[in-house]
Order: structure tokens, then sequence, then C-alpha cells
């Protein structure tokens, strides 16, 4: 919600889920996935496995209740309710936390798993490098990015970092007018490897890289993994930074952050890294699609005043259909259509369709075609497959998220 730019902290307690409590009501149906029997009667000591045996049991019998224990009670298949189950209820049994899923149970052994990538713990230092370029305050913190003192030498600074346990630290040598023998620490749940060459400042991080893998061919599985989780937790593909997507938008600072400015701190590479972007090649115009007032007759339809179309505003509703949107918006709701995918859009657009050049408030969600990463060079695939999450920074509105089809 960006409660700070709303002047209000943000809550330092998560809201957390409690079951309700329902009375039982006689005959109900018990099912119990960890301990139940489809050969069961269904009773509360002798309850069902499965939801889709108990709703069967239920066929006919107006004003049934399904109750289901404590657990996960997983759905392999759609369960189908008819007439024959009318005034059904399925609730948890009094207070206790069950839940339904059509995910597949993956049981993998620990044995299973073997070290892919284990980090050394120790420090990595680079020369030249910075690590807080474009973020560090002289003399003073940052967001993330901590100012630790004056230090007479990189080794001292890495030594405070370490102390705090920082995720890397910069150190600035006497060369660096402005920042003499400073040194600043970066926190380890904001810390992103992305430095910026620069002489007289050297940097560091601990590596502490732990990646597993496990052989899971024995499972059987013939379909794609759409989504994971882990004790009922969502889980995430890997990623560089790694973070969570969920929870990175927590963290935004900087200026005008209610318009979508400043930057991201945890998860994600910082502005400071100075990402570069292949300028998007000029696509066919969409077809614009328009409806007024005059479109509806006998319906009342806003007519307000003010200075701008769109969005209700002088009566006028506007969308583009295909356009830079045709390849980028791969929505199986929407298609690859929207208010952003016109190019006359009503808020105004400062491009010039002819030469495919903005002047600063481009209002058409015109996708990069490319990105230089220096990285992916390192990838075992050349990147082909990997996927690429970016926000819009400065009154962004979205984030965007791409598939890498090739690498030059």
């Amino acid at each position: 919600l960006q409660l700070q730019a709303c002047g209000l902290a943000r809550p330092l307690a998560v809201d957390e889920y409690v079951p309700p409590t329902f009375s039982t009501p006689r005959g109900s149906i018990f099912v119990d996935a960890a301990v139940g029997s489809d050969d069961a009667a269904g009773s509360s000591d002798e309850p069902l496995q499965t939801l889709e045996a108990a709703a069967a049991a239920a066929r006919g019998r107006r004003n049934a209740t399904i109750v289901l224990r404590a657990g996960v009670h997983r759905v392999a298949r759609t369960v189908a309710l008819s007439a024959e189950h009318v005034n059904l209820t399925i609730q948890n049994y009094e207070g206790e936390r069950a839940s339904l899923s059509g995910a597949r149970g993956l049981a993998i052994p620990a044995a299973a798993w073997q070290p892919y990538r284990v980090g050394t713990g120790d420090w990595v230092v680079r020369e030249g490098s910075s690590l807080v370029l474009g973020r560090a305050v002289a003399g003073k913190d940052s967001g993330p990015v901590k100012f630790l003192g004056v230090r007479g030498s990189a080794a001292a600074c890495q030594a405070s970092a370490s102390r705090l346990d920082m995720g890397g630290f910069a150190y600035h040598d006497r060369t660096v007018t402005g920042f003499e023998q400073m040194c600043y620490g970066v926190e380890r749940d904001a810390f992103t490897w992305a430095t910026e060459p620069q002489r007289g400042v050297t940097s560091g991080f601990v590596d502490r890289q732990n990646t597993w893998v496990a052989d899971v061919s024995s499972l059987g599985l013939t379909e794609q993994i759409v989504g994971l989780r882990r004790n009922g937790r969502r889980s995430i593909r890997a990623r560089y930074p790694n973070g969570d997507p969920e929870l990175s938008g927590d963290w935004l600072t900087g200026a005008e952050q209610g318009m979508g400015g400043g930057d991201y701190v945890k998860g994600w590479v910082p502005l400071s890294a100075r990402s570069q972007w292949v300028k998007p090649a000029r696509r066919g115009d969409p077809f614009e699609a328009v409806a007024t007032g005059a479109d509806w007759p006998g319906v009342e339809w806003p007519q307000y005043a003010g200075p701008q179309d769109g969005e209700g505003d002088r009566g006028a509703f506007r969308i583009g259909i295909g356009g830079y949107c045709q390849h980028d918006l791969a929505d199986p709701v929407a298609g690859p259509s929207g208010y952003w995918c016109s190019n006359r859009p009503s808020r105004g657009q400062c491009w010039d369709r002819k030469t495919n050049r903005g002047t600063g408030c481009t209002q058409t969600h015109m996708s990069p075609d490319g990105l230089v990463l220096p990285r992916a060079r390192n990838y075992s695939a050349r990147g082909v497959g990997a996927e690429v999450v970016a926000w819009r920074g400065g009154g962004r509105w979205f984030t965007q998220r791409w598939r890498a089809t090739g690498f030059d």
C-alpha cells in the first residue's frame, strides 16, 4: 500500500488467519486426509479420506454438512456438485485449520538433495568498483546503505561491515572527493551485487550462496510445474537478485513514492546499476476503440468537467487493441488490449509516431526489445528461457515480465 508515502508507518505485526469455529450438525460427513478411508462410513470415528468421496455420500441428502478435519485436502479433479447437493455445507471442524489444494504433493527424500553451488562464507573483494555509487550520502545513512564511519583502509571497513553482519561494503580512499575514507555497509536483506566502476573505491560482499538441486525424475512428473508451495507458502523461481516479489514492493524508497518514483531496495537490481535496455522497434498501430454516450442511448453517461478525456471524463472511454501490445500482453482474459495500448491515449502523448521517439511523457506501454545483461554470459543456457521482471520507475503503474528468446 506504500503507506510511507502517506506519512504512515508500516505495521510491524502481520495479520494471521484464524480458522473459524462452527457447530457440527448431527449426521455430518467427516473427512480426514491423513487417516481416513474412502471405504469408511464417513462418521467422526470412521472418516472418509477425500472430498470427492464425501460429495458422493452427500448426494441426495438435503442440508448435508461435510466436515474437514485439520490438514491439506488434495483434490485431484473437479468435484462435481448438482441439484442433488442442495444446501450442502462444507466446513472445517471446530476451529481446526483445514485447506483444499489442487496441487500434487511431492515427497522428495533428503538424500536426493545435492549441493549445486554453496558459498564459502568468505568476503569477495573488488577494487575500482563501487557498490553504493549514486546511493551513498556523505557521512549519513541512506535507506539500506549505512554509513559506518571513517576508516583507515578497505580492510578496516570490511571488518566493520562484518561485525554488523552487512551484506556488502564500500570503502572510499583519500582520492574520492567528498567521501574521503568513508566506509559504507549495505544491509543483508537489501543487498544486491550491482556495482559501478569508480576509481578509489573498494567494494565487497560475503559469498552466501546456498543452492541445492534434487533429481525428481522418479516422481513421474509429465507436465510443467506452473507453481510450487512449500509448507503452504508460495515458492518463487530462482532469480537474481534473490527476493520475494510479493513482498519486495514494501521496500520502495526515494522521491515521489506514491507515484512509483524512487527505488526498490530489496529483491531488485537498483537504479544505480544503470541497466541498459534495447530500444523497442516501431510496431504497427493498434486498432483504436472509443466508446461515448452516443453508443449507449438511454444510459446515464458520466459527463465530468475537466481538462482531459478518458476514464469517463467528458464521456469517452478509449482502448487500443494490438500495436505495441500485440506480443507483449499475453493475457488470456484481456488479450492484447488496454487503455495503455492506445497510440492516442486521452491523457496525452509525448511520442512522435514517425521518429519513434518520446520526450518524457510517453503514455503508450512500449516494452523494450532486449536487455544488456553481461552476467548472462555465465548462464548455462545463455539466457534462453530465462525470465526478466522489471518495474517502471517514475510514474510507474505496472511491472513487466519477459521470457528471453535469444542471446547475442
